[in-house]
């Protein structure tokens, strides 16, 4: 209590903040009433008690005594008569003096009695207890004496009791606890004494209890929380003792609790945070300590706070500023200690604030106070000092009572202090207190401050992570011009990073990462030229990505990952040329991925997975030859695979699955020696899995599934030691040879190892009139073309590889584009030859093995080349044959033939499995040169055909590739250029890309396997107007060929003039992203068996949401994911002709 005649506040008016309870004039205040019979005759009883009250209280000098003692009793002024019984007496304000005459009991049928603010003296009759019928007893306002007779307590009809105001003494009856249908209770601004009777909390239906101005003694009665209906409670200014009884927190309906000005002690229970209605908490001047508990955070409604005058220690706490409805704040005369909360600032109707005579409160104020409407400020006899701040200053000038403390905090003082008032503000703004360990934060020495470093005089270093640090980050924080590193990852702060932060110039660390911080990113973080490490991933920052960090010139890792960022990633962080590592995945960025990324040479992890990012993947990535991890993975790219990534020779993972990507996997990757794990799943894919992946000694993770890939698995996989291996739901197949079934029965985890191939043996031609026969349209090579030096007999041309490869005798473009001619020494060599015609031809090296012959990725269906060998004589004199292995476009054997030798020799295939090598092998040596053995023969090749033959085109009658005003029902014919007997023919709209996949947007619409070369399209399928592609493949033992060159035709009529249903296929979700609950639409043409599954990116089914027929037209499925985690899934809609795939994102 020592507080009251320190802080100089001794009057009541200033020791109760903000406004005395107020004064309660009757809520059942009489209105202006007659009499229901006005010429009706009372009681003699009744009228001789208004005689004698009339005369004992002054009558003819009141205010108004129209009628009294002359007309009908029912006519006199504030006479309120029932029958013939007078029921209300209202003579409020109207001068009345002298004593209340106990005559008045005689009017037992009274209801009413309304005598407030006269001037009447003297005790109150006991004789009013004898009114049984009483409900309102207003007698406040005089200067009545004596005590509160006990038979007041016999009126068990009494609503209200109002005896406020007056000189009575003594104590209060515990009869009054009888009154059991009391709504209000005014007994303050008197003389009484003693105890609250605990008789009071039996008063169930009590509303308002005034018992404040009083000299009560004692203890506040627990029993009062027993008041269910209490709304006002006013106990202030008394004497009472002892401890604030916690069961008060059980009014749940109390709205106002005066307890200022007595002399309770203890602590503020923490019960008072439950009172949720309460808009006025009054406990200012009295003997209270300890802390002011978090528990009354949450009095939402409540607008006056006043705890001033007490002994109350700890901080000011940070919630206080988070009370919406806060309007004055009163904590002076305590014992509180640390800064002011910055969250006041966000209180904009704050009116008062008083915070003076807490010596230990200190630091500099926060500037987040800028703006508030305060009338009173009060700060003097504290710590605290005023920021040197322009507007800070001028903010306060428009204060009308402003009581200052008289310290300056400016830039211009000592550093370290500079330092510690913005440690101050930090440990305040973010619930210090709270803090896992906050030893001696604003008691020691900065230096001694837990997580601080101070070196030359200045803080140079904050280590506060995972320190359970709330709230946000102070606009202070960026005055530490000497902070070098600053570390507060894995709290639970939030907010937006001030953009003063960018004033930190000295600043290499800046680790903010795992928290909730919203906002978005400052362009201030440009301006943080020392800064070489930034961590702000997983939180929940949003925007775009400010093009400024690209100012970042000695930025080693940038990490703003698993935030909500969205928008481009900036073309200028390909500047950050020092950064090793950029982690942008799981946000929401979009648009292409810039080229400027591939100038980042020094970078070794670059992960941009899980976004929304669109267009190709760019071939600059390639020159980034630290790279090691690779996450493209989860977004929208669409293109193909850049073989420049094969370049990569440091890489180690790869994940670019979940995505649309298209073409055929680049045989470049294989030069990538360091490979771990490839991941090319859930794409669109085509052609077959690259033989020269089989170089790849460490690779342990390859999937491939999800894709439209085809054709037999390279046998030079089996050189790998891989965990898992998956290509399920592709065209792919497993060679059927012990070999590679065992290879592949060794692996942990495998997807697809049921689709193993069937056997397919090329056909073999020994006449190039019958292969061009079999194989017609195909370009022959003669080497005509060569750039041999004229004049010389022979010129050798090193190193021929392709049409891509520029030599001293070729330019590229010059020869068969793709191909690659190889020996058991190396490159094949061009050498002129006098003696041949044509006079140029493509020579193998002398004292060989054999001669390879590669063709371009994805094979060919036909091969035909001459051969011309010499020293190809066996040991009996003859000429041996030309063996030949063929090989297919995944390495796997396809077959071995010996064809007669010749000169040339011709060795032609055609076949219906692409074809990737052919190995041609000359005779064994044989014994010539005086016993010496001879070398293998030479290799001259020469006529070389290669490619799809044209039989590989739709021919026959139509619809012939144009055609317009096709018949909604047309007969597709072709020739029998497959020789299988059966074919697959398909229909679609959109068509079909350069790969004779289906493209993108492709919708098939007719897919069929007919015997013959015709199929007619039912009625319905097609759309009037409409252009459509269709194309065809031989089958041959349920597999299906290479498809033929698409022929396009436009149906006749306009799109409208349908009459028949749309033969669709389509698969839609929403919402996606999805929460808890979902709806697919499934839309079919035809009727027929569907299946509709969920998959996970392993490819795991993980739901079937449809398994059974369909009839024609959309269907809505519910897709529950409530029980799915969090990521990426994929739709799968597979019918009898058509499969399509949706991705959909679950999240919670």
């Amino acid at each position: 209590m020592g507080h009251r005649a320190e802080a100089g506040r001794v009057t009541p008016a200033e020791l109760t903040p903000g406004p005395s309870p107020p004064t309660l004039e009757s809520p059942l205040a009489p209105p202006a009433r007659r009499s229901t019979a006005a010429s009706a005759a009372v009681v003699e009883q009744d009228s001789l008690a208004l005689v004698a009250f009339y005369e004992a209280t002054n009558g003819p000098g009141w205010t108004n005594d129209d009628n009294w003692l002359t007309g009908p009793v029912a006519s006199w002024h504030g006479v309120t008569v029932s029958g013939d019984r007078v029921v209300a007496l209202g003579l409020a304000q109207n001068g009345l003096s002298g004593t209340i005459p106990a005559d008045l009991g005689q009017l037992l049928a009274l209801a009413e009695l309304y005598l407030w603010d006269n001037q009447l003296e003297g005790p109150i009759p006991a004789e009013l207890g004898s009114l049984a019928g009483l409900r309102i007893l207003a007698l406040g306002d005089n200067a009545l004496s004596g005590g509160i007779p006990t038979a007041l307590g016999q009126l068990t009809a009494l609503i209200e009791l109002n005896l406020e105001r007056n000189d009575l003494t003594g104590s209060i009856p515990a009869e009054l606890g009888q009154l059991a249908s009391l709504r209000y209770l005014l007994l303050n601004g008197n003389q009484l004494s003693g105890s609250i009777p605990t008789e009071l909390g039996q008063l169930s239906d009590l509303v308002m209890l005034y018992l404040y101005e009083n000299a009560l003694t004692g203890s506040i009665p627990a029993e009062l929380g027993q008041l269910g209906n209490l709304e006002f409670l006013a106990l202030n200014s008394n004497s009472l003792t002892g401890e604030i009884p916690a069961s008060l927190g059980h009014l749940d309906r109390l709205v106002w609790l005066y307890l200022a000005l007595n002399e309770l002690s203890g602590t503020i229970p923490e019960e008072l945070g439950q009172l949720g209605q309460l808009e006025r908490l009054a406990l200012t001047v009295n003997a209270l300590t300890g802390p002011i508990p978090d528990a009354l955070s949450a009095l939402d409604s409540v607008w006056l706070f006043a705890l001033g005058g007490n002994d109350l220690t700890g901080p000011i706490p940070s919630w206080v500023g988070d009370l919406p409805a806060l309007k004055e704040l009163y904590l002076w005369g305590n014992e509180l200690s640390g800064p002011v909360p910055a969250s006041l600032g966000q209180r904009d109707g704050l009116a008062y604030l008083y915070l003076d005579q807490n010596p230990t409160v200190g630091g500099p104020l926060p500037l987040s106070l800028i703006g508030l409407p305060l009338v009173t400020f009060t700060y003097d006899g504290t710590a605290l000092c005023t920021p040197d701040d322009a507007a800070f200053e001028a903010w306060l000038a428009t204060i009308e009572n402003l009581e200052r403390s008289g310290l300056t905090c400016g830039a211009g003082g000592d550093g370290l202090a500079q330092d510690s008032l913005a440690l101050v503000a930090l440990y305040e703004a973010t619930g210090g207190p709270n803090w896992t360990t906050d030893e001696n934060w604003l008691t020691g020495p900065v230096a001694s401050w837990h997580g601080v470093t101070v070196e030359g005089g200045r803080v140079t270093r904050i280590s506060l992570n995972e320190n359970q640090l709330s709230g946000s980050l102070p606009a202070e924080i960026g005055q530490m011009s000497r902070l070098e590193r600053l570390y507060a990852f894995g709290n639970e702060l939030s907010g937006p990073i001030p953009t003063e932060i960018g004033g930190l110039s000295s600043l290499t660390h800046l680790a903010l990462y795992d928290n909730q911080l919203t906002g978005a990113l400052p362009n201030e973080l440009g301006r943080l030229d020392a800064l070489t490490y930034l961590f702000l991933d997983q939180n929940q920052l949003s925007g775009e990505i400010p093009e400024e960090l690209g100012q970042l010139s000695d930025l080693l890792e940038l990490w703003l990952d698993q935030n909500e960022l969205s928008g481009a990633i900036p073309s200028q962080l390909g500047q950050l040329v020092t950064l090793v590592r950029l982690e942008l995945d799981e946000n929401q960025l979009s648009g292409e991925i810039p080229a400027e990324l591939g100038q980042l040479s020094q970078l070794t992890r670059l992960e941009l997975s899980k976004n929304q990012l669109t267009g190709e993947i760019p071939s600059e990535l390639g020159q980034l030859s630290r790279l090691e991890r690779l996450y493209l993975d989860v977004n929208q790219l669409t293109g193909e695979i850049p073989a420049e990534l094969g370049q990569l020779q440091a890489l180690e993972t790869m994940w670019l699955y979940i995505n649309q990507l298209t073409g055929p996997i680049p045989p470049e990757l294989g030069q990538i020696s360091s490979l771990r794990d490839l991941s090319l799943h859930y794409n669109e894919l085509t052609g077959p899995v690259p033989a020269e992946l089989g170089q790849l000694g460490n690779l342990e993770f390859l999937l491939v599934s999800y894709n439209s890939l085809a054709g037999p698995l390279p046998t030079d996989l089996t050189g790998l030691s891989l965990d898992w291996f998956h290509f399920e739901e592709t065209d792919l197949c497993v060679p059927d040879t012990e070999a590679f079934q065992s290879w592949l029965s060794g692996i942990e985890n495998v997807q697809g190892a049921d689709q193993v191939c069937e056997a397919s043996s090329p056909e073999v031609f020994t006449s190039r009139a019958e292969f061009e026969a079999a194989a017609p349209g195909l370009p022959t090579e003669t080497f005509e073309e060569g750039r041999i030096p004229e004049g010389e007999n022979s010129a050798i041309c090193r190193p021929l590889v392709d049409a891509t490869s520029d030599s001293d005798c070729f330019e590229p473009g010059d020869i068969l584009p793709g191909v690659q001619f190889t020996t058991g020494r190396g490159q094949a060599e061009l050498l002129l030859i006098d003696s041949f015609s044509p006079t140029k031809a493509l020579m193998t090296n002398v004292i060989v093995e054999e001669t390879r012959v590669d063709f371009p990725s994805g094979g060919v269906t036909a091969a035909g080349l001459d051969v011309y060998t010499y020293n190809n004589r066996g040991a009996d004199g003859e000429d041996d044959p030309v063996s030949v292995r063929v090989y297919g476009a995944g390495g796997e054997a396809l077959g071995a033939f010996e064809v007669p030798p010749g000169d040339p020799t011709f060795v032609g295939v055609v076949s219906d499995v692409p074809v990737g090598r052919l190995v041609i092998d000359g005779a064994v040596a044989y014994d010539c040169c005086d016993g010496q053995t001879a070398a293998n023969p030479v290799e001259i090749l020469d006529n070389v055909s290669f490619g799809r033959p044209s039989g590989d085109v739709v021919e026959g009658d139509g619809p012939a590739d144009g055609a317009e005003d096709v018949s909604l029902t047309p007969t597709l014919d072709w020739t029998d250029f497959a020789g299988t007997g059966s074919y697959r023919v398909q229909v679609a709209r959109d068509g079909f890309d350069a790969s004779r996949r289906a493209s993108d947007t492709a919708e098939v619409v007719f897919d069929q396997v007919v015997e013959g070369t015709e199929a007619t399209v039912p009625d319905g399928t097609l759309v009037p107007g409409t252009t459509y592609a269709w194309r065809v493949a031989g089958v041959d033992g349920g597999t299906t060929g290479a498809w033929t060159a698409p022929a396009v035709f436009t149906t006749a009529g306009d799109v409208d003039a349908a009459d028949g249903p749309e033969a669709r296929f389509a698969l839609h979700v929403a919402p996606n992203p999805v929460a808890g609950r979902g709806t697919v639409t499934v839309e079919v043409g035809p009727a027929e068996s569907v299946r509709l599954g969920v998959y996970d990116v392993l490819g795991r089914e993980v739901a079937r949401l449809v398994d059974g027929p369909l009839v024609p037209g959309a269907h809505e499925v519910a897709f529950d994911a409530s029980a799915l985690a969090p990521g990426v899934y994929v739709l799968r809609l597979a019918t009898e002709r058509e499969r399509i795939a949706r991705r959909v994102t679950v999240v919670r």
